[in-house]
């Protein structure tokens, strides 16, 4: 008898452009298939050739909206379904997940 290790959330990193839609599909493939929650994770990168300004409220919305969208596009049945946006570093952002929770 083969042991199935239980998944209760997949993490998807999204960069919201189209090639990241395929990332998407998998994670929720996955996700339906353990009856897992989705969480799609978004990070605003701050460092760079140009310091990025921390986004305001309408920005913020804004991708939420565009999480959501994408996803509505992939599986708008799936329900177990949760959204992030941050700004900062994308791998400490990821880190700190646990901490941060997710809105949906």
């Amino acid at each position: 008898m083969m042991n199935i290790l239980p998944i209760r959330r997949v993490l998807c990193p999204m960069d919201l452009s189209p090639i990241s839609m395929n990332a998407l599909e998998w994670a929720n493939a996955m996700a339906r298939a353990r009856n897992a929650e989705l969480k799609m994770f978004h990070v605003v990168p701050t460092d760079g050739v140009i310091a990025a300004e921390r986004i305001g409220f309408s920005e913020h919305d804004d991708m939420m909206g565009q999480l959501r969208e994408a996803h509505g596009r992939i599986d708008p049945d799936n329900r177990r379904v949760g959204a992030a946006v941050r700004q900062g570093d994308p791998g400490n952002q990821i880190l700190q997940l646990p901490s941060h929770g997710f809105r949906t």
